[in-house]
C-alpha cells in the first residue's frame, strides 16, 4: 500500500517472478473500491537446457524401423523458450533422419523421425541449439539506456529518487556528460550519458523512485 503525493502518484515495485506469462497488476482506492489494472509479461530467458527423448529407444536395424524424437529448449528456470533454431545429424552415418534442421515451438520444443540404419549398435544423435544473435538496434539501443547508480548500501534493493534532470528531451549530449541527479541512502549521486546521442526518452520523472540499476532515460 502506499499514499498518493501532491502530484496525485504513488509507486511501487514489481521484481519479475522465475516463471513466463503474464503478471497483473491491480491498484485499488480503499474508499470508493475504484481499480485500475496492468499487464506485465515475462518472457523466457536465454536457452540454457535441452532434454532429448526418442520413441521407441530400440530398433531393428533394418533400414525400415523408426523412431520419433523429441527435443525439448528450456530457460535455466525451466520456462519453454520458443522460436530456437536447431540443427540435427547422426553420428557416423548409422541410420537417417527426416529431417536436419527445425525451429522450438511455443511449447520449446521439436521433433523429426529417426530412420534406423543397417548396422546394430548405438545410434547417437546430436542436437545443437542457436539463440538468434542481437540486432544493431538492439545492441545500440542497449547501449544508450541510461542506468540508475548502484547503492550496494545492503544486501536488498535500493529506492533512489530522481531530484532533478539537468537535459531536457531532444537534447544533444555527450558521452559522460552530467544528465540527472539522484538521492538514495548515502546522499545525492549523479547520472552520466553512456553515449553521445540525443536524450529520446525521459522514462522515470523528478521525483519518481526507482530501483538502483534500472533504466530512468533513453539515449538514441
Amino acid at each position: 500500500s502506499d499514499i498518493t503525493d501532491h502530484a496525485g502518484r504513488a509507486q511501487t515495485f514489481f521484481i519479475a517472478g522465475t516463471k513466463a506469462g503474464k503478471a497483473y497488476i491491480t491498484a485499488t482506492e480503499a474508499s470508493t473500491g475504484a481499480s485500475v489494472s496492468a499487464v506485465i509479461v515475462l518472457t523466457p530467458d536465454a536457452p540454457a537446457k535441452m532434454l532429448i527423448k526418442s520413441y521407441p529407444e530400440t530398433l531393428p536395424a533394418d533400414g525400415i524401423s523408426s523412431s520419433r524424437v523429441v527435443v525439448e529448449v528450456a530457460d535455466v528456470n525451466n520456462n519453454p523458450t520458443d522460436g530456437i533454431s536447431l540443427s540435427y545429424s547422426v553420428r557416423g552415418g548409422n541410420g537417417s533422419l527426416s529431417e536436419t534442421q527445425g525451429t522450438t515451438s511455443e511449447r520449446g520444443a521439436c521433433d523429426f523421425v529417426y530412420t534406423a540404419g543397417m548396422s546394430a549398435g548405438v545410434a547417437t544423435i546430436d542436437v545443437s541449439a542457436k539463440s538468434p544473435p542481437p540486432t544493431d538496434d538492439e545492441l545500440k539501443s542497449a547501449a544508450g539506456r541510461v542506468i540508475a547508480p548502484m547503492v550496494y548500501d545492503n544486501m536488498d534493493f535500493t529506492e533512489l529518487r530522481v531530484v532533478k534532470w539537468l537535459k531536457a528531451l531532444g537534447d544533444k549530449v555527450g558521452r559522460g556528460d552530467t544528465l540527472a541527479v539522484v538521492t538514495g541512502p548515502l546522499g545525492d549521486m549523479v547520472v552520466h550519458a553512456p553515449v553521445s546521442g540525443k536524450l529520446d526518452g525521459i522514462t522515470v520523472d523528478e521525483g519518481i523512485y526507482v530501483i538502483e540499476g534500472k533504466e530512468i532515460g533513453i539515449i538514441r
